[in-house]
């Protein structure tokens, strides 16, 4: 074998090397795409489960109280009903006695948490709600006092994902 046969034998060696180094990395990139993209979209239904189950409860627990109180009937309940009757900013938060999955009001979810597993993923989500009450006409600015309008905002965590998801939406009365 001659030294030009040498030489282009490991010119070629050395092309194979790199080709097959770039393979590897965009195999690689392609499989942490595909398992970043699955994180988000389960912890994104997720989240999405809980808002639609805090959005099944009443506005306030007052309303709910009302509707108790006139058999079920929601438009005698919340007649004359005023933001400053609803429950305080600091009252946020479960009731003395209520415990999920029995809350019965949005704001009953303020500041509870909790860890779902999900077959999909190796990582538990770590999931976070906050309740607060907005300006109504101005829903991203938080309200010191009772409003007719409360935003959401769930926060979902997990070890493997770079950034928490967090999702929020305002819900009227």
């Amino acid at each position: 074998m001659s030294t030009a046969q040498t030489l282009l034998t490991i010119g070629a060696l050395v092309l194979l090397t790199l080709l097959s180094l770039n393979a590897h990395r965009a195999i690689y990139f392609t499989n942490v795409s595909q398992l970043e993209t699955r994180i988000l979209v389960v912890a994104t239904c997720e989240a999405e489960n809980i808002l639609q189950e805090i959005e099944k409860k009443w506005f306030d627990q007052v309303i709910a109280e009302k509707v108790a109180e006139n058999e079920g009937s929601i438009r005698k309940a919340t007649i004359g009903v005023k933001p400053g009757d609803l429950t305080s900013p600091s009252g946020l938060g479960p009731d003395t006695g209520e415990y999920y999955p029995n809350f019965n009001d949005i704001d009953d979810f303020h500041n509870w948490s909790t860890t779902i597993s999900n077959a999909l993923l190796t990582d538990p989500l770590e999931v976070s709600v906050i309740v607060v009450y907005v300006d109504p006409n101005q829903p991203m600015q938080t309200s010191l006092v009772q409003t007719t309008a409360k935003r959401v905002e769930i926060t979902v965590d997990a070890v493997s994902m770079h950034h928490p998801l967090m999702i929020s939406r305002v819900i009227y009365y």
